[in-house]
Parts: C-alpha cells; sequence; structure tokens
C-alpha cells in the first residue's frame, strides 16, 4: 500500500503530538521497574542500626516509600527538588573524593536539579561505587542504586551529624 504525501504528512504530525505529550526523561529504566514510582519529597528516617539508635539518613520518598527512581528532568517540583538535592549532599558527603561527588560540583552542586550533570554522576556513582556494569550503569536513581549507597547520619531534626573522626555513612541493608 502506498501512503499519499498528505496522508504521511498528517500520520507523522500525528506521531510528533503523541511524542511531544510524553514528559521527556522522566521514564523509569528497566532496571527501575520494581520500584514504587518517582521520588517526590525526601525525608529524615531512622536507619535503623543498633549502634547508632537516633541516627537518621535524609532519604528520597515516593510518598512514605523509599523504594522509588529518579532520571533526568526531575528538580521541577519543590518535592523533586528535595529528593535530588538529598541524593546529591548524600554523594557530597559520603563519597566526596569521588568521580560522582566531582560531577556534582562541577555542574552546580546540590541544586535539587538532575540535568545532565546529575546522570553523569550517578553513572559515575553506579560503575566505580557499586561496579554495576552493562545497562545497569543508567543513570538512574533506583532501587538498586539506593540499596548500594552508605547514607550519611544526621540528628532527627535534619542536620548531618559530625563524629570525631569527621562524618559516619553507613548502608544498613535494610531500607
Amino acid at each position: 500500500m502506498r501512503i499519499s504525501k498528505p496522508g504521511l504528512r498528517a500520520s507523522v504530525a500525528a506521531v510528533g503530538l503523541i511524542l511531544a505529550s510524553l514528559p521527556l526523561g522522566l521514564a523509569a529504566s528497566p532496571s527501575q521497574a520494581a520500584s514504587t514510582g518517582s521520588c517526590n519529597t525526601a525525608s529524615t528516617r531512622n536507619l535503623g542500626l543498633s549502634a547508632y539508635p537516633h541516627d537518621y539518613g535524609k532519604i528520597p520518598l515516593n510518598s512514605s516509600s523509599w523504594d522509588c527512581w529518579m532520571g533526568k528532568g526531575h528538580g521541577t517540583t519543590a518535592g523533586q527538588k528535595r529528593a535530588v538535592k538529598a541524593v546529591q549532599n548524600n554523594i557530597l558527603t559520603c563519597y566526596s573524593g569521588t568521580t560522582a561527588a566531582a560531577r556534582i560540583r562541577n555542574s552546580g552542586g546540590a541544586d535539587g536539579v538532575y540535568g545532565d550533570g546529575m546522570v553523569s554522576a550517578i553513572k559515575a556513582f553506579q560503575r566505580y561505587q557499586l561496579g554495576f556494569t552493562g545497562s545497569a550503569i543508567d543513570g538512574v536513581y533506583g532501587v538498586k542504586t539506593r540499596k548500594g549507597m552508605r547514607w550519611a547520619h544526621h540528628a532527627p531534626d535534619g542536620v548531618i551529624l559530625v563524629y570525631p573522626n569527621g562524618y559516619l555513612c553507613t548502608n544498613p541493608n535494610r531500607f
């Protein structure tokens, strides 16, 4: 069957309208498919460590679930900015000497925007700190990336705690 030029133009225009209506950069990658949704806030939550029962972490959330994802384009609402900033600050605190932290610093610091610099930082984090390979290095903060991270300890009011030897960052592997 041959499509006429006017018919082809109409088809291309329809596809263009459909694509234009999709949110750019906010689709979860396949590795994040098990998460509950995009991170839309951050909160100080108890890390559940018996040695430090009053220590908390500033964790991105989707409503009340820690199993959420963020990708390029996040940071357009106040809640998303809090979520992105929580990850940015955590990398800057717990992984300060890494390529991931350098990429965050070089792209505006902890600004709450998940732009190209943050994608690059998360890719570096996934590769060098978590040992991900291949398609698992997707630049998306999701369940697998969160579970591999060490989190800075905070007081209940959200202030980062400083111990005699500096910051304490742990991965309780339970949240």
